[in-house]
């Protein structure tokens, strides 16, 4: 505000007001996620990095938790939300993430489908390969020791005998979890 009346465009300094007034009025930041602060607060942060990316953040959350620790909750909602806002973040196009977390008696579902094409997998064949390439690929003993986005939300899921899967389609990437109560 005060560059735009020392460079004299006072009249513009009025409209800018009301521009921000009206983003942060239906800002995702401000909106009720879910019941409970520390899942508000996980959702928040997220939602925040989201719209400092320029993604387009929705969310729906209405679980109860069950046998489900509430920072198990925490974790694979927030380690879903950043794997999300990553990719998300790369892709070419309108980007966008839309997050749900819901349950039955038995089960709670996280899903998060965001823009992003998921990465093809490498394919190996033994054409154009020498021998020395074969035998290196069968034997080496170097091991990738990078963790995976999703390594704790991973762990929680085995624990509750859930399922994780990371799935696509053309535009968008699926990561659901499903844990079992």
């Amino acid at each position: 505000i005060s560059i735009m009346m020392l460079d004299g465009q006072n009249e513009n300094v009025a409209e800018y007001i009301a521009r921000r007034k009206a983003r942060h009025q239906s800002s995702r930041l401000l909106e009720k996620f879910h019941e409970n602060p520390y899942t508000n607060a996980v959702l928040a942060s997220n939602a925040a990095a989201a719209e400092a990316l320029g993604i387009d953040f929705e969310c729906n959350v209405d679980f109860q938790s069950g046998a489900l620790k509430l920072s198990e909750c925490c974790i694979i909602i927030n380690e879903m939300l950043k794997k999300s806002c990553a990719d998300a973040h790369d892709y070419d196009g309108e980007r966008r993430i839309r997050f749900t977390a819901t349950s039955t008696p038995e089960t709670v579902t996280f899903e998060s489908i965001y823009t992003a094409v998921l990465p093809e997998e490498e394919k190996w064949t033994l054409k154009g390969k020498s021998t020395a390439e074969i035998l290196s690929r069968f034997f080496d003993d170097t091991t990738d020791d990078t963790p995976s986005a999703l390594a704790n939300t991973e762990a929680i899921v085995e624990r509750y005998s859930g399922h994780l899967n990371i799935s696509g389609t053309d535009d968008s990437t699926i990561i659901r979890a499903v844990v079992n109560l």
